[in-house]
């Protein structure tokens, strides 16, 4: 018998490992993807940002939008602490404050100290 032949055991194992590696890379992928979109949508400039979410506030999928957004940024960074997998996390909150009154959304000024 070689002894440098791994078993069949090590080779199952080996696999396993790899197969988790795929599924970790994909993990990471779609956290820069979300964080990627995150970016896009809160720096839009404030007159098209503010059109942007009462658009989708007029068509009620604003909320849905951000509850979705948080459920999958949450899952995916729950994920990777599980795996003890290093590297950025997913953005689970709104990148600007804003308000609906009376079924008006303003964005809130940034204050000074913000800026």
């Amino acid at each position: 018998m070689n002894l440098t032949t791994k078993q069949q055991i090590d080779i199952d194992i080996a696999n396993i490992e790899a197969s988790a590696t795929t599924f970790l890379n994909a993990v990471n992928a779609a956290i820069h993807s979300l964080n990627d979109s995150h970016q896009v949508f809160w720096s839009l400039p404030d007159d098209r940002l503010t059109a942007v979410l009462q658009k989708l506030y007029d068509n009620n999928q604003l909320l849905p939008l951000f509850a979705n957004h948080e459920y999958s940024a949450t899952s995916l960074n729950e994920i990777k602490s599980r795996a003890n997998s290093k590297g950025c996390e997913a953005i689970a909150v709104a990148g600007r404050e804003f308000q609906i009154v009376n079924g008006v959304i303003s964005l809130t000024v940034k204050s000074i100290a913000e800026i």
